[in-house]
């Protein structure tokens, strides 16, 4: 029994690369959702992804990290952290608080 406790509860050593990995595919998929939804709203997928996120309030540098992430070498460690903090408080602030006050 205290072994399989242990199991649970201890987590295996996550690299660096693994948390850059993981950290930009949040962002990637958190600024291209965003994005896509406004594409289909304006029903145009002539716009570009950063006119997108401007119009709906997220900062800019995050789109810049996502397009680094994705077309780049994958942003730094503190960098893809801050990121990812900043859009969680963007959809916390955007999303989640409205649900929770029933807007949406």
């Amino acid at each position: 029994r205290r072994r399989q406790q242990q199991q649970i509860y201890s987590s295996p050593t996550i690299s660096h690369g693994q948390l850059r990995n993981a950290y930009s595919t949040l962002l990637l998929r958190s600024v291209n959702g965003l994005a896509d939804t406004y594409r289909h709203q304006k029903k145009s997928s002539l716009l570009s992804v950063s006119h997108c996120c401007a119009l709906a309030g997220l900062p800019l540098w995050i789109v810049d990290v996502r397009h680094d992430a994705s077309h780049n070498d994958l942003p730094g460690l503190g960098v893809c952290r801050i990121g990812a903090l900043e859009s969680l408080r963007f959809w916390g602030g955007r999303y989640w608080m409205e649900l929770e006050d029933g807007v949406l």
